[in-house]
């Protein structure tokens, strides 16, 4: 970085349908695993990373404002990744590949 500050206020990603949020120290995760090939864990789990890297304590009953506000965030976002796969690409996967010369 620059000394100018993060670039995004917050970073999101998904798999299948596991869905997660990253904002400031906070990380959410919807219906997933905390790391790839691990245990599944809870439906919501908040975890502040600055405080516990390793992901062992569940935060989302203590701070329910902060699970509410990032999951707000997450589902508007996989909403709008949904949206405009629809758009966009679904079309596409049901004809044939074609690939350009």
């Amino acid at each position: 970085m620059n000394g100018q500050g993060a670039i995004h206020d917050a970073i999101f990603w998904e798999m299948l349908d596991q869905t997660s949020v990253r904002q400031g120290p906070w990380k959410l995760v919807l219906n997933g695993r905390l790391f790839e090939n691990g245990d599944p864990v809870d439906d919501v789990y908040l975890v502040n990373l600055d405080e516990d890297m390793a992901e062992q304590h569940n935060l989302r009953d203590a701070h329910p404002d902060r699970v509410e506000a990032l999951m707000s965030m997450a589902l508007s976002w996989r909403a709008e990744l949904e949206a405009h796969w629809n758009a966009h690409f679904e079309e596409r996967m049901r004809g044939p590949m074609i690939f350009p010369d």
